[in-house]
């Protein structure tokens, strides 16, 4: 269902800094708001309403070794956002 909006962005930190300036209601994923939820400074408005199958990816340049600090970083990513989703 498509809604009306006034600001269009597919920068979520530009989204996240919006609705804490009170820029309405917004949708972002938890793990960019789960900082602003528990502090207070972003309520989670429409618990019923979500979007679901969307897709994180890591892009990087393709190598026949991966450097480690990317690996890690890639890890450290999916282990946030299965930790994320089961909140």
């Amino acid at each position: 269902m498509e809604l009306p909006s006034r600001i269009g962005c597919d920068d979520f930190g530009y989204v996240r800094a919006t609705l804490v300036a009170g820029g309405g209601i917004g949708l972002i994923p938890r793990m960019i708001a789960a900082s602003e939820v528990a502090t207070g400074r972003l309520v989670r408005v429409l618990p019923e309403y979500g979007v679901s199958g969307a897709s994180l990816y890591v892009i990087y340049p393709s190598a026949r070794q991966v450097p480690t600090k990317v690996t890690l970083f890639r890890d450290f990513l999916a282990k946030r956002c299965a930790e994320t989703m089961r909140d």
